[in-house]
């Protein structure tokens, strides 16, 4: 279980640092696809079980489980012309009776915090861990920024990133990644993750069938 658990919070830090770039904007906003995770596509990938739906829009790099290219989330989203990126990883409690409880919540916390201090970041500070409102439920997030210099443009970059932890009822639930950088113009705060830029848009349309 550890090694999975480890496997995923390096899979979050490391999808921050794949830069690619893609246009996203104007008409090919539209988000007119969907995908789907059920129970059976995360049963054959050996995933912890979940079932939800989410949109987005052509105009966006997309890698999921089924392609190889998700660094072991579900899905992950990535448009450098905004500078910005969400992934959706998994969370399981530790054995098929477990559950996501506060204590096992805190535990992953934990974690996601020190995978973040073993990659020596500059500047890394911690904005907020722990319990809060995000988006009308009170859900654990982790919240911290950090400086990186993106190795095409040799340029210094402040990014934000937000860490939420989604529990559904059949005992499992999801990891949400937010992530983006001081030359976004519409994310400027921690608050405005999830709600703008086009990961917003996208984290909109996000259904948990159990939840």
């Amino acid at each position: 279980m550890e090694k999975y658990l480890n496997t995923n919070y390096f899979s979050i830090l490391l999808m921050l640092f794949v830069m690619l770039f893609t246009n996203c904007t104007g008409d090919n906003m539209k988000l007119n696809n969907i995908y789907v995770m059920n129970r059976e596509k995360a049963s054959f990938y050996e995933k912890p079980i979940i079932d939800f739906t989410i949109k987005y829009p052509d105009s966006i790099i997309v890698h999921k489980l089924e392609d190889g290219k998700s660094e072991g989330n579900y899905i992950m989203f990535k448009s450098l012309k905004k500078d910005e990126t969400m992934s959706i990883g998994s969370l399981y409690g530790a054995n098929d009776d477990d559950v996501l409880d506060d204590f096992r919540l805190s535990y992953f916390i934990d974690q996601v915090e020190l995978t973040y201090k073993m990659y020596n970041l500059d500047n890394f500070k911690i904005n907020f861990k722990g319990k809060k409102d995000f988006l009308g439920k009170e859900l654990y997030q982790f919240e911290c920024s950090y400086d990186y210099k993106d190795e095409k443009m040799q340029k210094l970059k402040h990014w934000l990133e937000k860490v939420v932890f989604i529990p559904s009822k059949n005992g499992n639930g999801i990891m949400l990644a937010l992530q983006a950088n001081n030359e976004h113009p519409d994310i400027k705060h921690f608050e405005n993750l999830g709600k703008k830029g086009i990961t917003g848009k996208i984290w909109k349309s996000f259904e948990l069938l159990v939840e």
